[in-house]
């Protein structure tokens, strides 16, 4: 639990470590990023900083305090809970923060609250926590926890410090993959594309075997999809719809890989710029039979689709419909 074992970040970083080492943190942020971004490893990070006895910028991981931050059981680190899942009430945050900052720290300099999924407390627990936003104690540190700012009253984002997770480039996340689950790099590549600068994202895919199974489903209908009599597709289509019947967007992702990648390898012949570089051979006999308006005609396809997934209309008649268009 170091700031230097976080991935990229460079400016949040270094304005979290300025707090730590001045010893002047602000009194309540929001740190805003997608879930799985890391936002949770970045508080519990600045929280085990800010209470190292050591007084450093990193936590020390050895003292006491460092030792009981990274056991989840530092008597001044508050992490609230809250029993509903879409919404976080009133009185849990009475309970965890607004009647609890009067009690000065057990142990270090400061009282810290982590606020996980912030986006869900409601209006009246946000007009709560606006009385100690208003006046806090000198001690108490707020950091809450969102997947936006848009859920939040004005009042209450401007008495935070607002910092957001920047998506990574594939720069880091290819060769974090690479390293930390010792895959191929032409794997790490697609699960970067997948993931979107999400690192949390790339490690759930990396160990997911419905991901690979789903991107072998998808290559193996597109890679054959000229000689595929039109039964037999619509047969195929049916059969992935019920397989992937909660994952239709992400299965509409692979398709539009397919033929970013075929229209890619068709204007520059190079293999090194594609995204799936396992199925370069199929991806070639691809680019050499389509011509460009059928790849626009087919990647414009995909996108009415994924819109009529967006309107729920019905998932096994638009993939069916799909394929019929693009074989053609």
């Amino acid at each position: 639990m170091k700031f230097s074992d976080i991935i990229g970040q460079d400016a949040l970083k270094a304005h979290l470590q300025g707090a730590v080492r001045k010893r002047q943190p602000s009194q309540a942020y929001i740190i805003e990023g997608e879930k799985r971004s890391g936002k949770k490893l970045v508080a519990n990070t600045f929280a085990a900083a800010l209470l190292c006895e050591e007084g450093g910028v990193e936590p020390c991981g050895k003292c006491h305090s460092c030792t009981m931050a990274a056991s989840g059981n530092h008597p001044d680190i508050i992490h609230v809970t809250h029993e509903k899942p879409n919404e976080i009430r009133i009185d849990e945050i009475r309970r965890q923060v607004t009647e609890d900052v009067a009690l000065r720290p057990y142990y270090g300099s400061y009282k810290i609250y982590i606020i996980d999924e912030a986006e869900k407390i409601n209006l009246p627990s946000q007009n709560a926590l606006l009385k100690t936003l208003e006046d806090p104690p000198p001690y108490v540190v707020l950091l809450l926890l969102a997947t936006g700012m848009d859920g939040f009253l004005q009042t209450v984002r401007s008495r935070c410090m607002k910092l957001s997770i920047a998506p990574l480039p594939d720069s880091l996340v290819i060769p974090w993959l690479t390293r930390t689950k010792s895959m191929p790099e032409y794997e790490a590549r697609v699960i970067s594309a997948f993931a979107q600068g999400n690192l949390g994202k790339a490690d759930l895919l990396a160990d997911s075997e419905d991901f690979t199974a789903m991107r072998q489903s998808v290559v193996s209908l597109l890679g054959h999809l000229p000689e595929q009599p039109p039964d037999l597709l619509l047969a195929e289509a049916e059969a992935m719809e019920e397989a992937y019947r909660d994952r239709m967007t992400e299965l509409f992702d692979f398709f539009v890989i397919w033929y970013r990648d075929v229209l890619v390898y068709k204007a520059l012949e190079n293999k090194d710029s594609l995204i799936d570089q396992e199925e370069a051979y199929a991806i070639a006999q691809a680019a050499r039979r389509l011509s460009y308006k059928k790849l626009k005609d087919s990647l414009d396809a995909v996108t009415k689709a994924r819109q009529q997934l967006a309107v729920r209309v019905a998932g096994a008649r638009v993939l069916q419909q799909l394929v019929l268009r693009l074989r053609g």
